[in-house]
């Protein structure tokens, strides 16, 4: 399958070609991507006043005329995109050859802020794991910077460092401090040994406190008669601990949100169909439980979370603390090399990974992770004729940004629904339309077989399996629906739209009856995110825009 290089170039990145056909203009420009010469002109100048260019539509190798891609783009405000076929060299982030004479951005622009967020490597800067670099614009003047990649606001994590800032040793001994405070020191192994003997003990022997996040027996609780306490821990719970544990709510942090029984079940379920024996858990502690509890000797399980607190209840094989907007393991190379181990157990075959991020993170940091491990997956598998499997839960309406970033995903019909948020749920409490979040996948939508009891159906035409409300559309040629409602087809427009929208003749377009014409806005955007299909107030990013005070 190809893959898509985003580039963003400036004018010094550019050069005079002697085999331009424009070569005796001065505008005239070339960009070198391998072994190919990508002839450009320079038309004006974009948004940010700098020179912006335009693909002619010629390329050429080694003076030779060679046939335009037909997956590249244009180039619109200094960016381009290139499809590369699967014999394309790799790139990395540590390695970007071979490209020549660009700047790679392996992240595009926020949608509706003038934030960018770029890679960075362990050895630029490490507070509590490698930070994440960030762009601000202000006045057309662009300054970059580093900040937690985990925390979004300020108040969970005071790092901020901008790029060209000296590192004193009073800042340096500050950091020092602040990772002491964050960070809680963990012994595995001694909580692991804790574990074998809370095992042993009854019931009514046995406690959890919440304020120190540590099993207790009977013999502990006067050390922590103020603290918050849950009593009578059952076998249950010491194998279920997402029944026991507090769910780290935080909107600007961990975002911890649990699958529903019935969705656990069913995408286990499907994990058993898709042929899986090994699953990775990356965010999704309800599939490792059932996975460790109800599957054993078919499915094994490793769950990768930033949530410490499972240290309590699982060993060195089954868990690792883990920040997956950074690709980092707290555990250090110890911890590293147990997901490495995973991803060879059966030769490979059999491993699949499933994702369920914060919804309010960035999408770019979350698929250079998924990179990094598919990467990771192949290098210790050469023999392997296919990319790792993904399952990624996510907002059907950050479709567009997860396809940007992973242009080989599919959107699948079925409702992920979960215990604990009214928003990401089914039912009587639930939103109307049922949860908007669904799973986006590398495998073809057809190896996925929903259950009909649940109001699925298959559809002949699309070949996958789609919601009864999701009706095939003969004239788009597919089920067009995506939030729930049965959508309709305007003709004028020439494509599906939700049924609460009416063609308005002189806005050109289909729109809310209520609107007021010259005012409407055209792609119905969230004011947050800038992505379609959901209002401010329903947003992941409700109060959570990146900003620096």
């Amino acid at each position: 399958m190809a893959r898509t290089l985003r580039v963003e170039i400036f004018m010094d990145d550019l050069e005079r070609h002697p085999h331009c056909p424009h070569g005796n203009e001065p505008l005239c420009k070339t960009l070198r991507v391998g072994v190919y010469t990508y002839h450009m002109k320079e038309v004006g100048f974009d948004r940010r006043d700098r020179p912006s260019m335009r693909y002619t539509g010629r390329r050429t190798n080694q003076g030779q005329e060679n046939a335009h891609p037909a997956g590249a783009s244009k180039l619109t405000d200094n960016i381009i995109l290139f499809q590369l076929p699967p014999s394309y060299p790799a790139f990395t982030h540590e390695s970007p050859d071979p490209l020549q004479h660009t700047v790679i951005r392996l992240y595009p622009l926020l949608p509706s802020r003038d934030y960018m967020a770029i890679p960075t490597s362990i050895q630029d800067l490490i507070f509590i794991g490698p930070t994440l670099r960030f762009r601000r614009i202000n006045n057309r003047e662009e300054k970059d910077y580093f900040a937690c990649s985990t925390c979004r606001d300020r108040k969970d994590c005071t790092f901020f460092l901008w790029v060209d800032e000296d590192v004193t040793e009073d800042k340096s001994k500050s950091w020092d401090l602040e990772r002491e405070r964050i960070l809680p020191k963990i012994n595995h192994s001694e909580l692991i040994e804790k574990l074998e003997r809370i095992r042993q003990k009854k019931s009514r022997k046995r406690a959890y406190c919440h304020t120190c996040s540590v099993l207790l027996n009977s013999a502990e609780l006067s050390n922590h008669s103020t603290h918050t306490l849950t009593l009578k821990v059952s076998d249950f719970q010491l194998t279920h601990p997402t029944e026991l544990l507090k769910p780290l709510e935080s909107s600007k942090k961990e975002a911890q949100y649990l699958f529903s029984k019935q969705s656990t079940a069913t995408i286990v379920s499907a994990l058993c169909d898709l042929g899986a024996k090994h699953v990775v858990c990356l965010g999704t502690p309800r599939i490792h439980e059932c996975i460790l509890t109800e599957y054993e000797g078919r499915l094994t399980s490793l769950l990768l979370d930033i949530d410490h607190r499972y240290h309590n209840f699982y060993n060195k094989d089954q868990f690792c603390w883990y920040n997956c907007f950074n690709n980092y393991f707290f555990g250090g190379e110890s911890s590293a090399a147990v997901l490495s181990q995973f991803l060879q157990k059966g030769d490979s075959k059999g491993v699949v990974l499933v994702t369920d991020p914060p919804f309010g993170g960035r999408v770019e940091p979350l698929a250079y992770t998924l990179q990094k491990i598919t990467q990771l997956h192949r290098k210790l598998n050469p023999e392997a004729i296919s990319d790792l499997p993904v399952l990624w839960m996510f907002p059907y309406f950050m479709e567009p940004q997860i396809l940007a970033n992973c242009p080989g995903y599919n959107m699948l019909d079925y409702k992920v629904d979960y215990d604990n948020h009214s928003l990401f749920a089914s039912g009587p409490k639930g939103r109307k339309h049922g949860s908007p979040v669904r799973i986006f996948t590398n495998l073809q939508p057809k190896l996925f077989k929903l259950s009909t009891e649940e109001g699925y159906r298959y559809c002949d035409v699309c070949e996958r399996w789609v919601s009864e409300e999701n009706k095939h559309c003969d004239k788009c040629n597919e089920c067009t629906s995506k939030d729930g409602r049965t959508y309709v087809h305007c003709d004028i427009c020439s494509r599906c739209v939700k049924p609460s929208w009416r063609h308005c003749a002189t806005c050109t377009r289909c729109c809310l009856p209520s609107h007021v014409c010259g005012e409407f806005m055209p792609s119905s955007k969230c004011f947050i995110c800038g992505m379609e299909g959901h209002k401010k107030k329903e947003c992941p990013l409700h109060e959570q825009t990146f900003q620096v005070n």
